[in-house]
């Protein structure tokens, strides 16, 4: 059995021994977020631990840079919970960040059985997972309000712009500059299908009925089949929208094509109540504006922190009827023109979303002064 009880010692380390717990350490969304950040990240204050779940097999480009930018590496996929709990114990580490949550490939029984003396979830969940011995979540403002701290088991650790800030890919494709002349106006989606709620088709179906417009969804699952196609035409067709509006097209394996495929459309469409990240991201840096909805809590408000980040805050929907009628409006050319294009993208490479010098450097305060704040806890 593990010790549930670990008394953390209290030896002082060199440098301050940061390290991540991930079964995503390959080309991944995580890996977009938080590449800049081990590349830029104080080497000289901070050591670098990563522990992989990640299987074997499924290391690429994105596994060699983090091995290559880690003071420790250890591949855990074949080890036990108990195993895994030892070894990160044996290190003393003073910070463990979880990168998985609740989704494939997590380790939660590692995170619960204490290993550091700070145990930290961020960018893989953004949620609380309500799992003893998670000790802080980082969010920022406008994802986790004042009044709402006693709702999260986890101590909120507020980065003041931002929770996570994006690296610019080093190819990136140039935006279509006369990609709204003589065609149907075209809203787009490429969150994962899963995000695809009922209430979200519903209300993309009133756009859709009330305009001369089509939809452009693509495929972002490896599983993904006719019978999931289908049924995801269905509820468009169900809702009144002629199946000649939903386009759907197949996954891109190619980052450079994925990002070219924004400039088939105009408008992207969030999703909600659980709204896209690294696609608003992507969407915005192709100079495509995206519209979202304003949330309830930490997960919901992803979209509209990013909104909030850009000052666009006519891109964030109060409702369901004034989602639909924010996007029916953006169809006129006078008021998509100002804040699409080049436009949107220069916006953005000056905003906190891709300021990875200023999240890093944020990051390290956060990080230094806990290990400061918390020297005695245990």
């Amino acid at each position: 059995m593990i010790k549930k009880n670990f008394n953390y010692r209290s030896i002082i380390n060199q440098k301050i021994k940061i390290a991540f717990l991930s079964g995503d350490l390959k080309t991944h969304s995580i890996s977009y977020f938080l590449k800049n950040l081990i590349l830029k990240i104080d080497k000289k204050k901070f050591e670098i631990i990563f522990f992989s779940n990640l299987n074997l097999a499924s290391h690429d480009k994105f596994t060699t840079f983090f091995k290559r930018q880690s003071n420790q590496w250890f591949d855990i996929i074949d080890l036990s919970d108990e195993n895994v709990v030892k070894m990160i114990r044996s290190l003393n580490i003073e910070i463990l960040i979880d990168l998985s949550g609740f989704f494939e490939g997590n380790r939660l029984q590692v995170i619960a059985n204490r290993c550091a003396k700070n145990q930290i979830v961020w960018l893989g969940y953004n949620n609380s997972l309500g799992v003893k011995n998670v000790d802080y979540l980082i969010a920022d403002p406008n994802l986790v309000k004042k009044n709402e701290l006693n709702l999260y088991s986890e101590e909120i650790l507020f980065m003041p712009k931002i929770w996570n800030a994006m690296s610019v890919p080093e190819r990136l494709p140039q935006i279509d500059k006369i990609k709204n002349t003589n065609k149907i106006f075209t809203y787009g989606s490429f969150n994962n299908y899963q995000k695809l709620s009922d209430d979200t088709i519903k209300v993309w179906s009133e756009i859709l009925k009330n305009s001369n417009s089509k939809i452009y969804l693509k495929n972002s699952i490896l599983d993904f089949s006719e019978s999931i196609k289908d049924n995801i035409l269905n509820k468009f067709c169900k809702n009144g929208v002629d199946r000649k509006q939903v386009i759907i097209s197949e996954r891109t394996e190619n980052i450079i094509d994925h990002y070219e495929s924004y400039n088939k459309i105009d408008i992207a469409l969030d999703t909600f109540p659980y709204p896209g990240v690294t696609t608003s991201f992507e969407s915005i840096l192709m100079g495509v504006p995206v519209l979202t909805m304003k949330g309830f809590n930490l997960n919901s408000r992803c979209g509209e922190s990013i909104i909030r980040n850009l000052n666009l805050t006519e891109l964030i929907a109060e409702n369901e009827k004034d989602y639909v009628e924010k996007a029916i409006a953006l169809q006129d050319k006078k008021n998509l023109i100002k804040i699409s294009g080049s436009i949107l993208r220069d916006r953005a490479l000056s905003s906190p979303l891709f300021d990875t010098d200023s999240f890093v450097k944020d990051f390290e305060k956060i990080m230094s002064n806990l290990v400061k704040d918390e020297i005695n806890k245990f």
